[in-house]
Parts: C-alpha cells; structure tokens; sequence
C-alpha cells in the first residue's frame, strides 16, 4: 500500500461532497421553455429561436475578435509546421493557400 498518498486520498474523501454539489449547480441552470422541450423530446418542431423574444430586457454584447496581419501569418506558419494534425483540414488548405 503506497502510506504517501493517504493524507491526499483522505482529503479528497472529505472534499467529493462539495466538489458534487458544486458540479451540480453549475450544470442545474433554467433553460427556456422551447429548448427544455427539445431536450426533454416533448417537441421535435423547431426551425429558429429568438432568445430576446422571451428575455426582451437583455442586451447583447458582441466583442469580435479582430486578427492583424502578422496574426493570420503567423497562425499560418504554425499550422504549416503542424501540418500532420491537420492532415484533409480546412485549415491546412486555407494555410497552404
């Protein structure tokens, strides 16, 4: 029996408790009406879902995520050097273009 993880193991023992409640909120979150149907089966009938609809007092916020041209260079050079993780990729070919 290996004593060194023994405080280790124990205190996870004592912390699983918390750490499955913790998870369990994190995922327990309300969903809108349509979308709990669609999860739960009750609907298969779904085309578009506009969400400000229901939630008429939020407002979005897009943030883009703008690329200079040194960025798109240098992301191509990487995925050149990677070439093998992205063997018959989209991103391969775009970067060979």
């Amino acid at each position: 029996m290996e004593t060194m993880f023994t405080i280790f193991n124990h205190y996870i023992i004592e912390i699983m408790p918390a750490i499955n409640e913790f998870y369990t909120k994190l995922i327990d979150v309300p969903l809108p009406q349509l979308i709990e149907d669609l999860l739960n089966k009750k609907s298969k009938d779904f085309t578009t879902y506009n969400y400000f609809v229901g939630n008429d007092e939020e407002l979005i916020n897009i943030q883009p995520i703008c690329f200079n041209i040194q960025d798109v260079l240098y992301i191509s050079k990487l995925v050149k050097q990677n070439s093998i993780a992205f063997e018959d990729n989209l991103i391969k070919k775009s970067a060979e273009k």
